[in-house]
């Protein structure tokens, strides 16, 4: 029998714990009606402190009610100080790692489509913005277009510019199997923008 309550206050102790560490990881915490947070209420002889600290305990019996109070003064202070202590252990150790990852991760595939744009042997680099999330972002040039490639958005030009563009030899349109190589989401937005040459479509 002592072994069972033994294994069973172990288990129980191991379950906080649990549940402990995982509240930390969240954002949120949400409780119910009957929900409740602990249990890290100290028990006097087998009383809860909460019912020690009670007036009717302080007229009955006044020590037993100021012990009460001063050891769930003690137990709520600890408690601060804990989930103080490993929320900034959480932060520094796994949320701000964590999202230093994502922010990398994000803006890498953009970092590399960039430098490959840029570094094409053409004189003029033309991109549809529809052809990937954000890929307005890439269209980025020197202030005074002096350095080449100068990269040209596609929706605000007419078909005879494209053509015209094309027939000169000097000019690079960007496919969007060359968008998904470099790592870029090509997933169609919806509603489709009006695209007069079907460069969003994929065909």
């Amino acid at each position: 029998m002592m072994r069972a309550r033994a294994n069973a206050s172990a288990t129980r102790d191991v379950s906080i714990v649990m549940s402990f560490e995982v509240s930390l990881a969240a954002k949120s915490i949400v409780m119910g009606a009957t929900s409740e947070l602990g249990p890290i209420e100290p028990h006097l002889n087998g009383i809860p402190s909460t019912v020690l600290e009670s007036a009717e305990i302080a007229k009955q019996n006044f020590p037993l009610h100021k012990a009460g109070v001063f050891a769930l003064q003690q137990t709520k202070a600890l408690a601060k100080r804990l989930l103080a202590a490993q929320a900034i252990s959480v932060l520094f150790f796994i949320a701000l790692p964590l999202r230093c990852y994502q922010a990398e991760s994000f803006i890498r595939p953009y970092a590399t489509a960039s430098e490959a744009i840029h570094s094409m042997n053409a004189k003029v680099v033309g991109l549809d913005p529809r052809l990937a999330w954000y890929s307005a972002d890439l269209v980025r040039n020197d202030p005074f277009l002096e350095n080449r490639p100068v990269v040209a958005a596609l929706v605000s030009l007419a078909p005879a510019e494209v053509n015209a563009l094309a027939r000169t030899g000097q000019a690079h349109f960007v496919s969007r199997d060359e968008i998904k190589e470099l790592g870029l989401a090509t997933t169609l937005r919806e509603p489709r923008w009006r695209d007069p040459f079907r460069l969003g479509t994929g065909k």
